[in-house]
Parts: C-alpha cells; sequence; structure tokens
C-alpha cells in the first residue's frame, strides 16, 4: 500500500471533519482503517454538528414553497458573498499596510500645477503610524480576530458585573462596603 501524499491526508480529515465514519474513509481512500484511526486519533470534527444543521433547515425549507427555497438559497448566497468581499478587501488593506509600516515610506500626492500631480515618497512619520494601528485594530475586530470591542462582549461583561455585584450584595446584605472584585 502506497504513503498517503499530504493533499489525500487533507482530503481524509476534511471528510472526517464534515461527519464521515472512519470506515467509510477507509473504503473511499483505499487504505486500511488502522492508516485512518491514527491519521484521525485526537482529531475532533469540526463541522459534523454544522452539517447537521444545514440538514434540518434543508429539510424544514422542504416544506416550504421552491419559491420560498430559492429566496433562502439566494439570501444566505448573497450574505456570504458580501461578507467575504469585506474579509478579502480587510485582508488586502492589512497586508498593505504591512507593506508599508516594513518599507518605512508612503506616497504622497504633489500638485505640480495645471490640474497635474504626481507621487513621491516621503518617510513614516508618528501620524501614519498612528493610523496604520488603528487600521489594524479595526480590522482585527472586523476579521474577529479580536472582539474587546463587541457590543456583545460589553453586554456579557456588563451583565457578569452587575452579576457579581448582585450576589455580593445577597451574601453580604448587613455589609455596608461592597466588594466588586
Amino acid at each position: 500500500m502506497a504513503r498517503l501524499t499530504d493533499s489525500t491526508r487533507e482530503k481524509i480529515l476534511a471528510d472526517f471533519h464534515i461527519g464521515k465514519s472512519q470506515n467509510w474513509l477507509a473504503r473511499e481512500y483505499e487504505c486500511s482503517p488502522a492508516t485512518i484511526n491514527k491519521l484521525c486519533k485526537g482529531v475532533v470534527s469540526k463541522f459534523k454538528d454544522k452539517v447537521n444543521t444545514v440538514v434540518a433547515i434543508k429539510t424544514e425549507l422542504n416544506s416550504e414553497s421552491e419559491y420560498q427555497s430559492e429566496c433562502f438559497d439566494k439570501e444566505v448566497n448573497d450574505l456570504l458573498r458580501r461578507k467575504n468581499l469585506v474579509y478579502g478587501g480587510v485582508e488586502r488593506a492589512v497586508k498593505k499596510m504591512n507593506d508599508i509600516i516594513a518599507s518605512g515610506y508612503v506616497e504622497d500626492k504633489i500638485n505640480v500645477g495645471d490640474g497635474m500631480q504626481k507621487f513621491e515618497n516621503r518617510a513614516l512619520n508618528t501620524s501614519d503610524v498612528k493610523n496604520a494601528i488603528d487600521g489594524l485594530d479595526r480590522a482585527s475586530i472586523t476579521l474577529g480576530v479580536s472582539d474587546r470591542h463587541s457590543n456583545q462582549n460589553i453586554n456579557l461583561n456588563t451583565q457578569n458585573n452587575q452579576s457579581t455585584l448582585q450576589r455580593t450584595i445577597n451574601v453580604n446584605p448587613t455589609k455596608t462596603l461592597i466588594n466588586a472584585n
């Protein structure tokens, strides 16, 4: 039996992550169940629940009109397309900012008269670096790398703080000083 290529390993793990059984993988990729078991050992199926959720949604849509199902699919695909456009644009902007920071220079537009303009390189200043850092910070929030500013976290923290404060008040009702750690 030939060794598995990196590409085949990747395909096996992708199928495993969507919920394919190890026996199915062994038959499909024509290798021993022991090889599949060794490859999948300790790996948790990432998308099996998501696949089941999509199947449940599609099953529910089967009871609706064909037009309703098409509208649903169109809306989901449109939202995904827009989200991918945003992510792709943000990733390109982050790459460009990294390139500018690495070079230490930025291009400035200079008017040379009669509506003519040219570009000249100039060294980055502190304002440029601050703008790049702010841009990277906003990009990290957009891409979900950093969610510290999201309303959900603020609300969750507020709820946790109120809950802690409420527990402190309930546990120590006779104390006048409240410890809100």
